[in-house]
């Protein structure tokens, strides 16, 4: 197991970031996002800070990495992390993100 401290995984994950932004074919964008949610799917929730990334691949309009942090922020009651409201918006933006999701 290897171990690192989020702005690590935070640095990762923006460079990643950017290479989606900065690809203007569509099959560089969707390899990008594949890894990117890959790399979050695989990660321990507490490895990075979810609302730093979060914030970071909505505003590279990431959206299906956007909605799996969203859906994670929904169902973090079994954690016992998020509050009620708060679950709540993560559940609506989930629903936000999945219906601006133009790719195939």
């Amino acid at each position: 197991i290897v171990r690192v401290n989020k702005s690590v995984t935070f640095r990762i994950l923006s460079r990643m970031s950017d290479r989606y932004q900065g690809s203007y074919n569509p099959e560089g964008r969707q390899s990008a996002q594949d890894q990117i949610i890959e790399l979050l799917s695989a990660l321990p929730r507490n490895a990075y800070d979810p609302d730093d990334v979060l914030q970071m691949v909505e505003t590279a309009g990431i959206h299906r990495a956007a909605l799996l942090l969203h859906q994670q922020g929904a169902s973090a009651w079994h954690e016992g992390g998020e509050d009620g409201d708060r679950r709540a918006q993560h559940f609506r933006a989930a629903i936000d993100c999945y219906l601006g999701d133009n790719d195939p």
